[in-house]
């Protein structure tokens, strides 16, 4: 691949080292908040006689850490290596260096849609994992493949592709 700026970095490493030079190493763990941290719902309303808990304790905040990171590390492998052997099997199915390069854009298009749709499907049952953790806390006690074993015994293979909390999959919520 091509970059904006050709020579400014002569590979991964240098760009972190550049960049952690430039703004600083915090610049480099951007976005990880978001990544762990997750939304909770409003707290109930406190009952009679019992006061309400303005804050859930920090370990509620974490939940479903787990396949989330795994399912980002798979999805973000199989992008990048699928990407690279569909962009090498269409220049060689070309066999043509100068059509190769006349068609690069169409080639890299089709290669990153085909990619990330392998991606994609790669990363349905680490979030089918993740939200049946998230929204049911006594899920996976164990952790993630406790909870891909569980789906899988309750559900069968098909079960892991399905993200839905209630456990019903895409066909229902489009007949909404």
């Amino acid at each position: 691949m091509r970059q904006s700026n050709p020579g400014k970095y002569t590979g991964m490493a240098d760009g972190f080292k550049q960049i952690a030079r430039a703004e600083g190493a915090g610049a480099l763990l951007l976005g990880l908040g978001p990544t762990f941290v997750r939304a909770r719902r409003a707290p109930p309303p406190a009952r009679v006689g019992r006061p309400a808990r303005a804050n859930a304790p920090p370990h509620r905040y974490l939940g479903g850490w787990e396949p989330r990171q795994w399912g980002y590390v798979v999805q973000g492998g199989c992008k990048f290596g699928f990407f690279e052997v569909f962009k090498k099997t269409a220049a060689t199915l070309i066999d043509n260096p100068e059509t190769t390069s006349r068609f690069k854009t169409p080639i890299y298009m089709v290669s990153s849609a085909l990619a990330e749709t392998i991606a994609t499907v790669a990363l349905c049952p680490f979030e089918a994992v993740r939200i049946k953790m998230v929204t049911q806390a006594s899920y996976a006690k164990v952790g993630m493949f406790s909870g891909m074993l569980r789906i899988h015994q309750a559900e069968g293979v098909y079960g892991c592709g399905r993200a839905d909390a209630d456990g019903r999959g895409a066909r229902s919520r489009r007949r909404r």
